[in-house]
């Protein structure tokens, strides 16, 4: 758990072995960057303790979940301290906004109506698709804001099918986590976040490969 994951020994990868790609991709790259994704779970915490620190510390952890999806040397504790000096004043106001979205959403959805709460789940569904793709494809590729906004509204309608995978497995991970507070204190220090930005990475990496990469 303490050491670079790039200093282990493996068994290494034939020369003429397919990529793999899917599932298959997905749970190699989980089973090699567990310990770190949980190293990367306790960092993101603890910088979101000043809560307006919140947006410099999702595109930290959006950095480092995209280098494991890109398959390149990465090691967390580095990544993650090089990411949050970036462009930081933006990335403060960006998580500011996602989370008084949220915010709204969540207020909306307790609301006494029926309508009230289906806005508020609407806006709690766009928010959080605009920005599982939003922080990957900063991460990933060097394009200004606008344009990073502009590609993660459009990378949301090109792969609805893994926007909704993604807002599915997100939810699975946090929202537990949050109704059964505080006896799910255990698994939130270690798991919850970390495993969310490796979701958000791997479907964010796959969607700009696809489609503003190549």
């Amino acid at each position: 758990m303490f050491r670079p994951s790039y200093l282990k020994e493996g068994p290494g990868v034939a020369k003429d072995a397919p990529e793999k790609t899917g599932a298959a991709w997905v749970g190699e790259t989980l089973a090699r960057e567990f310990w770190q994704l949980v190293k990367l779970n306790v960092l993101f915490l603890l910088c979101c303790l000043p809560v307006v620190t919140f947006g410099a510390a999702r595109a930290a952890m959006a950095r480092c979940t995209v280098n494991m999806a890109r398959d390149v040397p990465n090691d967390v504790w580095t990544d993650f301290r090089a990411a949050l000096r970036q462009d930081t004043v933006r990335n403060l106001l960006c998580g500011l906004a996602e989370l008084a979205l949220l915010w709204m959403g969540v207020m909306l959805v307790t609301a006494d109506g029926f309508f009230p709460a289906l806005l508020g789940m609407l806006l709690l569904c766009v928010t959080a698709a605009f920005f599982q793709n939003f922080w990957a494809v900063q991460a990933a590729v060097d394009i200004p804001f606008a344009a990073a906004a502009k590609n993660a509204w459009l990378l949301c309608l090109l792969r609805p099918g893994m926007t909704v995978l993604g807002l599915g497995v997100n939810a699975l991970l946090l929202i537990p986590a949050v109704l059964f507070f505080p006896l799910s204190l255990p698994y939130v220090l270690l798991f919850p976040c970390g495993l969310s930005g490796f979701t958000s990475g791997m479907i964010g990496w796959s969607s700009c490969k696809r489609y503003l990469i190549r």
